[in-house]
């Protein structure tokens, strides 16, 4: 189309629009309007605000401008842009359209024969406009006009406008962006649409090979890794695959713990990939000896990729994590050490709290006001179903939370829990006195809450330890100095403590 400025009749329209004259506030003034906008695109950043200016202050006049609009689009006469245009600010712009069911109608009818309009201004006309479409012509327009031609990032744009997108699966447009690589906008749908989340990292990260993108998604969102509580062993290996490869193993080792669908699994991959330490770390958390004992001596099947080095790996890191160690673990009878099997009785034994009296002291004494415990060791026990749990017992649900300071040993029965219990485990859990410590507890804390849905006390720790974080830094921070045995805070050495230096003395200078 040539350009409007070899045109004087277009020339004087631009000129009066400009100017803002009053005269052509009408019909009239619309037309020429367009038709400057028709002469040349490159006038619509002139004339944009004085023209929606204009065709706000028009009332009745509107609903004449539609209907000439229409007449336009029928005999071709008017451009895409300038249909776009006229659409979006008449829709917008005035309540005539919205309050008229009439011309709701025929702004539905003029949307459907021009789908080729721009996504942004067809998801815009429609849900601010009040032009309803059915479920289907949505469908038809998103799938046939964007996905379909490759304007899947135009798609995401018209789904997220119209927040339309539990009608469309998955499958229809995650596998198209990571193919396309538009993994911003990908992370932007995601945002407004959790249930897809794990989906698309998984997406991510096996289709698109974007181990860093999924692993950083995956902590943004707060994702576990176990991204198939139901899938078949075939998926469950490609998943731990993609953790291995993803260089986060040890990280995920952490992670992995409590999800017993993907244990055996990953500790399979670990080892396929000679990952000898981290297998060994795992297979202690679930002690799971067994398996690596039987993959040590080459009995496991199917067969896996075995060397020297794993093996020697595997073996250093067991020989060093527990000592004494179990004999039978490579041959034998267990290991004629008593020390190893000796429980250290704290100072008033152990308090079995599953009655009224119980209950009391374990108030008094834990909810110390003015002598609270300084740090409690944390634990829960549960009862497997292939234990033979009573039937009123639910699988793996937890019955016993111990709880350990240094005068007393607090084992509470979860089957006897009431609101007295919960209001005890409660206020210690949110003391900000006494420090909780734990070793994997963050999985207790989950089948505790899945074990009891009345309790408030499980929700939050204040002022908690995981010790199996701590364990994890030190070991991948080989630079940083053993920790230094220190007596523990209830009772400091005193001066004629034997082996203890007495305190310095600040006198003298």
């Amino acid at each position: 189309m040539e350009s409007s400025k070899n045109d004087p009749e277009i020339s004087r329209c631009t000129t009066d629009i400009t100017a803002g004259d009053a005269e052509n506030e009408d019909v009239s003034y619309i037309e020429r309007s367009l038709k400057v906008l028709d002469g040349d695109r490159h006038a619509y950043r002139g004339v944009r605000a004085n023209f929606e200016a204009k065709i706000r202050k028009l009332g009745d006049p509107v609903r004449q401008v539609f209907a000439w609009l229409e007449e336009a689009e029928k005999s071709a006469s008017r451009s895409k842009y300038t249909l776009e245009l006229m659409l979006c600010n008449i829709l917008q712009s005035s309540k005539v359209v919205s309050g008229d069911e009439k011309m709701r109608v025929s702004a539905r009818q003029m949307l459907l024969r021009n789908p080729n309009l721009r996504p942004q201004i067809w998801a815009r006309v429609v849900k601010i406009g009040g032009v309803t479409l059915s479920d289907k012509e949505v469908r038809d327009f998103v799938q046939g006009e964007l996905i379909n031609k490759g304007a899947v990032k135009d798609a995401c744009d018209v789904i997220l406008t119209l927040g339309i997108g539990r009608k469309f699966k998955s499958e229809e447009l995650i596998p198209p962006l990571v193919r396309l690589g538009q993994y911003d906008v990908l992370k932007r749908f995601i945002q407004e649409f959790p249930w897809l989340r794990e989906e698309a990292i998984r997406a991510v990260a096996i289709q698109g090979r974007r181990y860093a993108t999924a692993t950083k998604w995956m902590k943004h969102f707060k994702i576990n890794p176990n991204l198939f509580p139901k899938a078949n062993f075939l998926h469950r290996i490609t998943t731990c695959k993609w953790l291995v490869r993803s260089g986060k193993a040890f990280e995920f080792a952490d992670m992995v713990v409590g999800n017993e669908d993907l244990v055996l699994p990953f500790l399979s991959v670990l080892v396929e990939h000679g990952k000898g330490i981290f297998a060994a770390d795992l297979a202690h958390r679930h002690s799971l000896w067994g398996y690596l004992q039987a993959f040590i001596k080459g009995s496991l099947t199917p067969k896996v990729y075995r060397s020297n080095r794993l093996i020697s790996d595997i073996k250093a890191v067991i020989s060093n994590k527990d000592k004494p160690l179990p004999a039978s673990f490579f041959s034998g009878g267990p290991e004629k050490n008593r020390e190893m099997y000796l429980i250290a009785n704290t100072k008033h034994g152990i308090l079995m709290v599953d009655d009224k009296k119980s209950l009391e002291i374990a108030k008094n004494e834990l909810l110390d006001e003015k002598n609270p415990p300084l740090a409690v060791g944390l634990d829960s026990e549960s009862i497997p179903q292939l234990f033979g749990a009573p039937g009123s017992i639910k699988h793996n649900q937890t019955v016993l939370l111990q709880i350990s300071s240094d005068t007393r040993t607090y084992l509470f029965d979860l089957l006897k829990f009431d609101e007295s219990m919960n209001s005890i485990v409660k206020g210690l859990f949110l003391s900000k006195k006494t420090t909780k410590i734990g070793y994997a507890f963050e999985d207790d804390i989950r089948c505790l809450r899945r074990s009891i849905t009345s309790s408030t006390c499980f929700r939050n720790i204040v002022n908690f330890v995981e010790l199996q974080r701590v364990e994890r830094d030190m070991r991948l921070n080989p630079k940083l100095p053993n920790p230094i045995p220190a007596p523990f805070p209830s009772t400091p050495p005193q001066a004629n403590t034997p082996g203890v230096p007495p305190p310095k003395s600040n006198e003298g200078g």
